[in-house]
């Protein structure tokens, strides 16, 4: 549901227009339309590593495509108000629904159920580099921020203090938290968990770090850029002084922001250089390895792309050099009357299996596959000249 604005924001608002009215073309950031046909309330946006904007249209219950030209789509449906997404560093959004669910979907646009049971309505969701989930429920008047693991398991508060309405949130390079907090003052929540006022930044509902440290919030109506240490100015004036969702395009230095039913962008004013971190594993051992979710069972040079998996949001790559010691072997075999094999004499057809444990000290497996040839009243023999398996009456006569 749409977010009540409380008349101590509509008085700020107010205020904001008589203050920043003659900001706007002298200092504030240009913009252009992304796409203006959405035709309902953007309740939070997200960037894919391919320039792809996606959008949740809070009182349709549908999530939305945009390409960086503007052309627009269906990305998914969902089964309540969605008020908040996020694309974790491998790609799959999140998004964070009005009734306390959040689904996991993939791009392909397949749906899977995530986290449900929270208490509260979520109206804000990140991820941090290691792929551990914080949604922010929004319990008036003391909202909490509730982590869970990339699973979704394994879920505990945060943070928590009063005055608090999580909304927009974003983690810089140190694993400090910033979040606006809607009709209070925004919040700043250290890697050691202490939380703090940060700036002058008040009644907002968005927040991004752009990977050099700079916070772009939505505050009283305009949208500012902010180092670490709290210092802001104007940076947009988006239309009516309306801003609910912020998202960046770290790799292509692009902000794209909602103002009720459209999606605007403007260039970041520093270059945003994204540079590529790669990083190899080299891993020996006996049966199988997991790496990554994937499971191999043979050895091999594996890699894997994250998509603003590292701590700049930019892309990752992974190299998996593999050693599997494990010995399988498969031997197919026809004998005569009987054939003995690892110290065992067969004298029918059939499949056997042999245990053992390697040179590596791996457990291994070898699979004969036996068929026996034994006629009455024949005797069989192989010509080794012509590799022919000749049979010959041995009836006394």
């Amino acid at each position: 549901m749409k977010k009540t604005i409380s008349t101590h924001f509509i008085k700020a608002m107010f205020i904001s227009l008589i203050v920043f009215a003659g900001i706007k073309q002298a200092n504030a950031q240009s913009y252009t339309v992304l796409t203006s046909n959405v035709g309902a309330y953007i309740s939070g946006l997200a960037v894919d590593s391919s320039g792809n904007v996606y959008a949740a249209i809070e009182s349709q219950n549908v999530i939305i495509k945009v390409t960086p030209t503007g052309v627009q789509s269906t990305f998914a449906t969902t089964e309540n108000h969605p008020e908040a997404i996020v694309i974790d560093n491998t790609g799959n959004l999140f998004v964070a629904l009005f009734n306390g669910k959040v689904f996991k979907i993939d791009k392909n646009g397949n749906k899977t159920l995530f986290l449900s049971g929270l208490n509260g309505s979520p109206f804000g969701i990140t991820v941090d580099g290691t792929g551990n989930f914080y949604i922010g429920l929004t319990n008036y008047p003391n909202g909490t921020i509730y982590k869970v693991n990339s699973s979704g398991v394994n879920g505990s508060v945060y943070a928590t203090t009063s005055n608090f309405q999580p909304t927009g949130m974003s983690f810089d390079n140190n694993g400090n938290l910033y979040v606006s907090n809607y009709n209070w003052d925004f919040k700043v929540i250290s890697s050691s968990g202490n939380i703090s006022s940060f700036g002058n930044l008040s009644n907002g509902s968005a927040a991004t770090y752009d990977g050099l440290n700079n916070i772009y919030a939505s505050s009283q109506g305009v949208i500012k850029k902010s180092n670490l240490n709290g210092i802001n100015s104007v940076f947009i004036t988006p239309p009516n002084n309306d801003c609910f969702a912020i998202a960046i395009d770290r790799i292509r230095g692009i902000l794209y922001f909602s103002s009720y039913a459209g999606i605007y962008k403007a260039t970041i004013p520093t270059a945003l250089i994204c540079p590529t971190t790669t990083s190899t594993s080299n891993i020996t051992t006996c049966n199988n390895y997991t790496w990554n979710g994937t499971t191999y069972t043979s050895s091999g040079t594996y890699t894997k792309t994250f998509a603003g998996g590292n701590s700049k949001g930019c892309d990752s790559t992974a190299t998996l050099n593999l050693t599997i010691n494990s010995t399988n072997n498969t031997t197919v075999q026809t004998a005569v009357n009987n054939y003995t094999w690892n110290g065992i004499t067969y004298t029918s057809s059939g499949t056997y299996t042999y245990s053992y444990n390697n040179s590596n000290g791996c457990a291994s497996v070898d699979t004969l596959k036996l068929t026996i040839f034994s006629p009455p009243g024949n005797a069989l023999h192989f010509d080794g000249a012509n590799d022919v398996l000749n049979v010959s009456n041995s009836t006394n006569k």
